[in-house]
């Protein structure tokens, strides 16, 4: 992993002020046949606080070239945002738990079904023409 100084002793044999806005930097890193996401991954190590630039880094090294999932401390990092959301308001629901079926609804759905079933079954008899609809002869 690259770090501050590091990158700014190459700025510097470059030719590249280490004051220089990110186009520049941006710019020598590509003429030094550095890939993009490298160049991604300098910039963000060149404008990171000393502290914090490990996570921040990593982070970003998944998302443009880890197949793991990102953590949602990294997520938060690499979007700026920070919630606190207090366990008590993150209720887990069952999806098949809470659900009840009453013998009416039970009995509705027998009605409906047996009353479509009629129909149909003389649907079909009207279009075969047997049973009530046979012409007697």
């Amino acid at each position: 992993m690259i770090t501050k100084e590091v990158l700014e002793k190459i700025l510097v044999e470059q030719g590249v002020s280490p004051t220089a806005d990110d186009e520049e930097i941006k710019s020598a890193l590509l003429k030094a046949n550095w890939k993009n996401g490298d160049v991604q991954s300098a910039l963000v190590v060149w404008r990171e606080n000393i502290k914090t630039h490990e996570k921040r880094v990593d982070a970003v090294q998944n998302l443009f070239r880890g197949k793991a999932k990102l953590s949602p401390s990294d997520i938060n990092e690499l979007l700026g945002i920070e919630m606190d959301i207090p366990p008590k308001s993150l209720t887990v629901t069952r999806a098949r738990g809470n659900r009840h079926i009453s013998y009416g609804i039970i009995l509705e759905i027998c009605v409906v079904s047996f009353i479509l079933s009629v129909i149909f079954m003389f649907a079909a008899m009207w279009f075969f023409k047997i049973g009530f609809f046979h012409p007697v002869v």
